[in-house]
């Protein structure tokens, strides 16, 4: 099994880049709007393979203000400190894979 780690700053995106994202954003099923948008707002983006298969997608992208609302942290006075967050996180593990692997 080999496992790899692609790390792409924003200018270094591709529409390859972009359409993947944008299918793992999809499957993920949590962000709104439009997917194929979504990479461009970020300063780096991470692919992770197993054996040349997208399985896990994350991103520095632009903070949510609404993380730091009373409904979800509570931290509002921190709000100021803080230009970006890791977000976009998602693991898509298949099933065959890991079962393959025991």
């Amino acid at each position: 099994m080999t496992l790899k780690f692609e790390l792409i700053r924003k200018i270094d995106f591709k529409e390859k880049h972009r359409e993947l994202f944008a299918d793992m954003l999809k499957k993920q099923g949590k962000v709104q709007g439009d997917f194929s948008k979504k990479l461009d707002r970020c300063k780096l983006a991470c692919f992770v393979y197993i054996d040349a298969k997208l399985i896990a997608i994350g991103a520095i992208k632009p903070k949510t203000n609404s993380d730091f609302s009373k409904d979800k942290a509570n931290l509002s006075v921190l709000s100021h400190e803080f230009e970006g967050e890791l977000g976009y996180i998602y693991i898509y593990i298949y099933i065959k894979i890991m079962k393959a692997r025991e």
